[in-house]
């Protein structure tokens, strides 16, 4: 790949206030020879920790575009891809988190599998908690996560961004992501639901597979085994890094599910409810109990 032109390849990373995690993502992009080949874009949405003047310092070949805060995941990535279409020579682009590490030679194959049918093309990543995902499936329950066969390459209805390449023929036909309706959540999934209708194709490669480095994030915990208490996470829906913030997610049901959305997005907010109530009857080493005897069971299965 030493062969592409400069700014015919690009790499959007968003970054904002995780300096090292950044650092760590490009120095991982040097050491696997990244960088030889890749233009990497670090949209730094207003950080306040020197991300943007790290960067500069430790990585002058790296283009760095400053937001004021308010950008989120998907403005940031709409920025970046903005920046990088306005290259006409531009011909695919990545979407990285600064939290993923993408081993040798993968960014080469999903690069190779997005321009062989031009189509968007997903890796799989390893979460810190043993859950591998990438693609997902569309279907009258909303969206499940899809597993492809080692080797495989896998048509799904959508994706998550963490790892993505988009050929910019693509996204010139699509555009960029609705950053005014999904500024954190569902940017992604939004944006690979709209190549499908627009009738692009989107394959998870699972030989493509990045680590993702990033510390545990206990908005992510179980909603009835985490260590939250109810309080916490009732507070968690009033922010725009929740998946069910309701502004983005009322959005994304009605655009993908018409009338039966509504029902969609409700959904959540009743299992809260009934998760609330079991918890309120019951005391966590019950429930601790409970859970520990269901999992030996499907162990022996």
């Amino acid at each position: 790949m030493a062969e592409t032109l400069p700014g015919r390849d690009w790499a959007i990373v968003p970054a904002h206030n995780r300096r090292e995690l950044t650092l760590g993502c490009l120095r991982h992009l040097r050491e696997t020879g990244t960088l030889v080949w890749l233009r990497v874009c670090v949209v730094d949405d207003g950080s306040t920790d020197g991300t943007a003047d790290a960067v500069r310092a430790e990585f002058p070949g790296v283009l760095v575009l400053r937001g004021d805060g308010h950008l989120w995941w998907t403005g940031a990535i709409a920025r970046g891809m903005a920046h990088a279409l306005a290259n006409a020579e531009c011909e695919t682009i990545f979407w990285l988190n600064d939290d993923c590490r993408p081993a040798a030679g993968a960014l080469e194959r999903l690069r190779a599998e997005a321009l062989a049918g031009l189509r968007v093309a997903v890796a799989q990543v390893d979460s810190p908690a043993g859950l591998r995902f990438g693609g997902w499936r569309r279907h009258w329950r909303g969206l499940a996560l899809a597993a492809g066969e080692p080797d495989a390459v896998v048509s799904v209805d959508t994706m998550n961004g963490n790892c993505v390449c988009v050929p910019a023929a693509i996204a010139r036909r699509v555009g960029l992501p609705d950053a005014a309706r999904f500024p954190q959540a569902y940017g992604d999934t939004d944006f690979g639901l709209r190549c499908g209708r627009a009738g692009f194709d989107v394959v998870v490669v699972s030989a493509v597979v990045c680590h993702d480095v990033e510390p545990a994030d206990r908005d992510k915990d179980s909603w009835l085994r985490g260590g939250r208490s109810v309080a916490e996470i009732a507070r968690s829906f009033r922010s725009p890094r929740n998946y069910f913030y309701p502004p983005p997610w009322w959005r994304f049901c009605i655009r993908h599910w018409g009338a039966w959305g509504a029902v969609l997005f409700v959904a959540p907010y009743l299992r809260f409810g009934l998760i609330a109530l079991l918890r309120a009857v019951t005391s966590s080493a019950m429930r601790r109990r409970w859970f520990a005897a269901r999992e030996r069971e499907q162990n022996a299965r």
